[in-house]
């Protein structure tokens, strides 16, 4: 459990700083790598510009995940903002990337060709982040149930079954 949830009273952005690891900046990295590696025979631009835009959106989703992972407020659960922080962080990191590589020229950014890019890019930023997001948050509730050694506390209907089989 990273120290990030271990202390809640702590100020948000030193939690948020404290949860962002170089392990997750580094596995943001390396989806992004795979994301252009696969896109990249596809794209007119050169693997490295398909890697910068790609690395640009993970980065953003990463940002965007750590910073609801703090979230604190009663009426939303932490994993609700977590999945709107990584539904609506995708989408418009690719917007914002698009929109500053044509600089804001609204008829290239929504041209044919463009089209296609931001579609790709901006829906594997969003499943993939989606997936890893999900498969995190899974493994904080795997974390949080696993049964240490004398944690067991039989119920009381099972007791009564092991009466009753004299065990």
């Amino acid at each position: 459990m990273s120290s990030a949830v271990a202390t809640p009273g702590a100020s948000f952005w030193r939690r948020f700083f404290a949860d962002l690891t170089v392990t997750k900046i580094g596995w943001a990295v390396g989806w992004a790598f795979t994301v252009a590696l696969m896109l990249s025979p596809i794209f007119k631009p050169s693997l490295t510009v398909v890697f910068g835009r790609t690395l640009f959106v993970a980065v953003v989703v990463l940002l965007a995940y750590t910073a609801a992972r703090q979230w604190r407020q009663p009426p939303l659960p932490r994993w609700v903002m977590q999945v709107l922080a990584v539904v609506l962080s995708a989408p418009l990191a690719t917007l914002a990337m698009y929109a500053i590589s044509t600089g804001g020229n609204l008829e290239e950014m929504f041209g044919a060709e463009r089209i296609s890019g931001m579609v790709l890019i901006g829906g594997w930023g969003l499943v993939l982040g989606l997936i890893v997001g999900l498969g995190a948050m899974f493994g904080e509730v795997i974390d949080g149930i696993v049964l240490r050694p004398g944690d067991f506390q039989p119920s009381a209907s099972t007791l009564v079954v092991n009466q009753v089989k004299g065990q």
